[in-house]
């Protein structure tokens, strides 16, 4: 399916965030950051489409993260992938 010029600058429009979204990840100091901001570009991706059980459930991936044991994990996760290079 062919997309016309208008209709791949109005994509590019509706998507341009994300690359928001990837610049707050790459400047990102620390990993916990970076899952935060993983998650906000994942919520505005999911907000796109029309189901809510998407949105529902990176809400749920949010808090989990955020809390002190979730913050543990993302720590403890990013030890190992770097122990694993």
């Amino acid at each position: 399916m062919e997309m016309s010029l208008f209709a791949k600058l109005r994509m590019l429009a509706d998507w341009s965030p994300l690359f928001s979204y990837v610049q707050t990840f790459m400047d990102a100091p620390d990993v916990q950051q970076k899952a935060e901001a993983a998650i906000s570009g994942l919520q505005f991706a999911a907000g796109k489409t029309p189901t809510e059980i998407d949105d529902e459930g990176l809400a749920h991936i949010k808090a989990i993260l955020m809390s002190d044991e979730g913050k543990a994990f993302v720590v403890w996760l990013e030890a190992k992938v770097k122990g694993a290079e």
